[in-house]
């Protein structure tokens, strides 16, 4: 049966397999310790692009016609992370040198959190650029959408807010003091007094509502948020010792068991009577086994087939049993007598000569 055969080849060539097995293990094996480990630090961002300023305007366009603006965001958050300048900027921050081929960022799904990875080779620089990475992200992100403009109108803003607030509890202390003096009917001038920290409590408080109403309305931006720092990566990225020995391991099989097949195939000795009958299509007369001489300390076995006699272990045959054995297959059938006279007595089919 077929699978009889290819267990033979196998077995034939099992030594080859097995060092080629062996070979690609070890080579494998050797090759990924001797590469340098790389680890990878995350520091999880959360990015807001429900309200982009008018700085990004196709991101504006983008919101009101309903597209996918996570998507879009991060995506332009990707392309500016990976420019030179920004790299740069990070290596001067934090000490370590950082190239944009170091940088990789990734979306969580349909979700606000955007990945900002950094690969190193120590576990404690990728952790380091990794969030220094993302603060120089935010700063640079705001920079970007905020003009100086607007950060000073802002500035004011939030001044005059305060010094009304201020103005406010002043007031509202003077006005507490002065009811506090006040014993039974007010004076002209305590309710003089009273008439004016009123008059000033509600000038200051239409300001307030005022710079309230017109910042109402505020410019919001692109915001992004740290919400998880890099932890210390503990094991490398790469190289992936055990992943490479079993592919190693696959290879040199498969490679034993392709040139194994592949030199079955091209081998074309005849190593068995159907090997014959299949080469020369008739059936073969004999089979002449060629057994080694017998090993130290083992007896002469010997087989008993259906039908057959018991067969015992022999020599190689010589040349001379050799040529004997090829001269009578060669002259079978014969028609100079029987074949076993030819065989063993050649002169016996012939008359003798007669001597003078």
């Amino acid at each position: 049966m077929e699978y009889i055969r290819y267990v033979a080849v196998l077995r034939r060539h099992a030594l080859m397999i097995i060092l080629l097995t062996l070979l690609g293990a070890g080579s494998s094996a050797f090759f990924s310790l001797r590469q340098h480990k790389v680890y990878r630090a995350t520091t999880t961002l959360s990015i807001n692009p429900a309200a982009p300023s008018q700085a990004v305007l196709y991101l504006q366009q983008m919101v009101n016609g309903g597209y996918n603006a996570m998507g879009q965001l991060a995506s332009s958050y990707d392309a500016f992370l990976h420019l030179p300048s920004f790299s740069a900027a990070v290596t001067t921050r934090a000490g370590i040198k950082l190239t944009p081929e170091q940088i990789t960022t990734d979306l969580v799904g349909n979700t606000p959190y955007f990945h900002i990875n950094v690969i190193a080779g120590s576990a404690p620089a990728a952790r380091i650029l990794a969030d220094m990475a993302a603060n120089e992200f935010i700063n640079e992100n705001d920079n970007i959408q905020v003009s100086p403009q607007d950060k000073a109108l802002q500035r004011q803003s939030t001044q005059m807010a305060v010094r009304v607030q201020a103005q406010i509890d002043k007031v509202m202390h003077d006005s507490d003091k002065l009811e506090s003096q006040v014993k039974g009917d007010a004076s002209a001038s305590q309710q003089q007094a009273r008439a004016a920290l009123a008059t000033q409590l509600s000038n200051l408080l239409t300001t307030q509502k005022a710079l309230a109403q017109s910042g109402g309305t505020p410019v919001q931006y692109n915001t992004a948020t740290i919400v998880a720092h890099a932890d210390l990566p503990r094991v490398p990225i790469s190289p992936q010792v055990r992943q490479n020995i079993i592919f190693g391991t696959a290879a040199g099989v498969a490679i034993g068991l392709l040139l194994a097949f592949l030199l079955d195939y091209l081998d074309y000795s005849l190593r068995s009577p159907e090997d014959v009958e299949a080469a020369t299509g008739q059936l073969p007369l004999a089979v002449i086994g060629m057994i080694g001489a017998r090993r130290a300390g083992r007896r002469p076995s010997s087989t008993q087939g259906p039908g057959r006699l018991p067969v015992t272990e022999l020599q190689p045959l010589t040349g001379g049993a050799h040529c004997a054995l090829t001269w009578l297959l060669a002259r079978w059938p014969s028609q100079r007598g029987p074949w076993w006279s030819q065989a063993c007595c050649p002169a016996r089919g012939r008359a003798p000569r007669r001597q003078t």
